[in-house]
């Protein structure tokens, strides 16, 4: 009774570790320890730093000092929403209007629930603003030619289905490192998506990449705290504030303070210095 009081009891000591070691909660935390573990979402952030009339619209954050271009917070547009699986994912499109307040509040369970709703009223959305700007008035601007193009493909895009595709198989996370190769610099993740811009009326998943430089440390938004990466794009000049923010954030818990790249020796990356 005595040896199985004592197995018993390491069970529970090994299980409570287990909780506590969870990739999204370690003090070391890395994001893409977070998407290449068992099971997780992440959210794909963007925003820009100046509206229609060219005013820059954000001001600089209290941590200012630490980090100059630091605007992430509760009205950020969530342009993706990311599910992780035993090494596969499937990526959520967003209408517009999600921010990172209206998925602050919700569990995992509620924010997937949510993610196939947006996915499929981005299809439905998009596949709408397509018809319309095929089969808009364009005589006196374009030849019959191509005025016969755009007809024909707009019939392919108004046959189009919306369709959730099965999880894909995650190609590895790509790092580029300093001098010393021992740091990285850069972090490139890979994101399949069926309604890429460019070729959205064909079938089928395509990879798309986003890199990624700077660390987004914790932020807390309402009761939740967000971490992970961003990026930004100027114009130029390094010295104007940057032109849109990107962020590839995911929930984190308490213990997680600082954010850390991820690491050339990693098992899910590969290194890819020019």
């Amino acid at each position: 009774m005595k040896k199985f009081l004592i197995i018993l009891l390491s069970f529970f000591l090994l299980s409570a570790c287990s909780i506590k070691e969870k990739p999204e909660n370690k003090e070391n935390f890395k994001i893409g320890e977070v998407l290449y573990g068992r099971e997780s979402i992440s959210y794909l952030v963007e925003d820009e730093a100046y509206d229609d009339e060219g005013t820059y619209v954000h001001e600089y954050g209290k941590d200012s000092k630490k980090e100059p271009y630091n605007n992430f917070g509760k009205n950020n547009h969530v342009s993706q929403i990311i599910h992780t699986k035993d090494g596969k994912m499937t990526v959520y499109n967003t209408e517009y209007d999600l921010t990172i307040k209206d998925i602050a509040k919700k569990n995992d369970k509620d924010v997937l629930k949510l993610a196939k709703k947006q996915d499929k009223n981005y299809f439905e959305g998009k596949k709408e603003s397509l018809i319309s700007s095929l089969t808009s008035e364009k005589e006196d601007f374009f030849s019959e030619e191509e005025v016969q193009q755009d007809k024909k493909l707009a019939k392919k895009v108004e046959s189009k289905k919306y369709k959730l595709y099965s999880p894909k198989k995650m190609k590895k996370l790509e790092v580029e490192t300093d001098e010393s190769g021992n740091k990285t610099k850069t972090e490139k993740f890979p994101f399949y998506n069926a309604y890429i811009e460019d070729d959205w009326y064909q079938e089928g998943l395509r990879t798309h990449y986003k890199k990624f430089n700077e660390l987004l440390h914790p932020q807390k938004i309402y009761k939740s705290k967000f971490a992970g990466l961003k990026s930004l794009d100027f114009n130029d000049d390094i010295e104007n504030p940057p032109l849109r923010y990107t962020y590839l954030v995911t929930k984190v818990g308490d213990k997680v303070k600082k954010s850390h790249f991820d690491k050339a020796d990693d098992k899910y990356v590969n290194v890819k210095d020019e």
